[in-house]
Formats: structure tokens, C-alpha cells, sequence
């Protein structure tokens, strides 16, 4: 507002030095344009990489692919893929796989429910996958993770 009523000023006075005047005034209203634009830009940017968890904490028993993520938030597969990871310091995989260990983890724990429907309840395709994901994070099988007091997860 102050820049716009200068200017205003300027351009109504006419001296010798009204145009060097209007020129630097007219490039600070236009820096204070971009960075306002670039501002919301960043803030759009983080409102689509919340949808996008948003949309895996809440499908992440089913299967899921960046092509669809990326178009449930109008951005480029490569873009979402780059911005994830930038953000969350882990591919789109790993985190959908995260939680899927951390639901299989906690089932695991309160429940008696078969491993293999479990399996299938966390969006693995099978209790193998399970059984193979979970050694790897937990360095434990489901059998014994379930028998273990105090599991810890990596």
C-alpha cells in the first residue's frame, strides 16, 4: 500500500528525477508481487504433500500407485515423487510401507487374529510379505514380535 501511494506521488510530480523514481519504485512493487506469489505457492505446496499422506494414512491397506496419488493432487508422478521425499526424508514406499508395518504391529499386539489376516487387513498381498517386511524392520517374525514384551520398532 505505502509503494502504490508513492508511486501515486511520482507520477504526479514532475521533476527531473520523477522517472529514475517511478522505474525503482515500480521494480519494488513488482519484487513485493513475486514474493507474495511466491509465498502462497509454498503454502499450496505444503496443502498437496498433506493430501497426499492424508490419502495414505487413510487407503494404505489397499494397493496404491504414485500415478494415482499424483493425480488425486493435480501434480507430475516425478514431481509428488521428489517433493515426498525432500519433505519426508523417504520415498512415497517407504512410508506407505511404514504404515503398514506400524498396523500389523499394533493388531499383532491386541489381538489374536491369524497372522495371514493380518497380513491382508496392513495391505500386505500375503503373510510371507508380512512375515518379510516385518523381519526387516523389527529384525523379528511375527510370531515372535507377538511374544516379545516390550517389541521395539526401528
Amino acid at each position: 500500500m505505502q509503494l502504490g501511494l508513492r508511486l501515486h506521488k511520482e507520477v504526479s510530480s514532475c521533476d527531473p528525477w520523477s522517472a529514475l523514481s517511478i522505474e525503482g519504485l515500480t521494480m519494488e512493487l513488482l519484487a513485493e508481487v513475486f514474493r507474495q506469489r511466491a509465498t502462497r505457492v509454498k503454502s499450496q505446496g505444503r496443502d498437496w504433500l498433506g493430501k497426499v499422506t492424508e490419502i495414505l494414512h487413510a487407503k494404505f491397506q489397499e494397493p496404491v500407485t504414485l500415478s494415482e496419488l499424483a493425480a488425486d493432487v493435480c501434480v507430475h508422478p516425478v514431481h509428488l515423487a521428489r517433493a515426498f521425499r525432500k519433505r519426508y526424508l523417504c520415498s512415497v514406499g517407504d512410508y506407505l510401507r511404514k504404515l503398514r508395518i506400524e498396523a500389523a504391529c499394533h493388531e499383532l499386539l491386541n489381538s489374536d487374529t491369524p497372522i495371514a489376516e493380518i497380513a491382508l487387513h496392513s495391505g500386505f498381498s500375503d503373510q510371507s510379505h508380512l512375515c518379510r517386511t516385518l523381519k526387516q524392520y523389527t529384525g523379528m517374525s511375527p510370531r515372535h514380535f507377538r511374544r516379545v514384551p516390550f517389541p521395539k520398532l526401528n
